[in-house]
């Protein structure tokens, strides 16, 4: 568990490094049919992209954590937050205007207006290291993974 809720784990290989992410490569988990950050992958893989804290290379067996809190939040700014920019354009526009036509107008605003923040805050949260996935341990020899920071393989 971590502060924010449930942490999943689960390990895979790099397949991709850029900067201080990584690309890694799990098979599917039972964990994954209630969560969609991973990119599924025709053979059963999913690639994940995750903050790279233990600077592993391709193609070296890692763990990685993802907290899974993140997922609903996610999936209340994308559904719910634009339905209800939505809805309240349409009641403040017909309220102030007397018009379902100019209603229908101040909800098509608030809708792209509540998609261009989502947008900006998308950007500007997705500097935050909290927010991604990690990679937390990285395999040093056929033992297992270590959790440490500095061990290379």
């Amino acid at each position: 568990m971590s502060e924010r809720g449930i942490t999943v784990r689960e390990e895979g290989v790099i397949v991709g490094v850029e900067g201080e992410r990584a690309r890694v490569r799990i098979e599917r988990s039972d964990a994954c049919s209630r969560c969609r950050v991973c990119v599924p992958m025709g053979d059963g893989s999913m690639v994940i992209e995750a903050k790279n804290m233990r600077g592993a290379v391709i193609g070296e067996r890692v763990s990685i954590e993802v907290d899974d809190s993140r997922h609903l939040r996610a999936a209340f700014m994308v559904y719910i937050l634009p339905l209800m920019g939505l809805i309240a354009g349409c009641l403040m526009g017909t309220a102030l205007a007397g018009s379902e036509a100019v209603g229908f107008l101040c909800g098509a605003g608030m809708l792209i207006l509540v998609f261009v923040v989502l947008h900006w805050y998308d950007k500007k949260i997705g500097t935050r290291d909290q927010s991604w996935p990690r990679i937390v341990g990285r395999r040093t020899d056929e033992a297992g993974l270590h959790c440490g920071g500095d061990t290379h393989a």
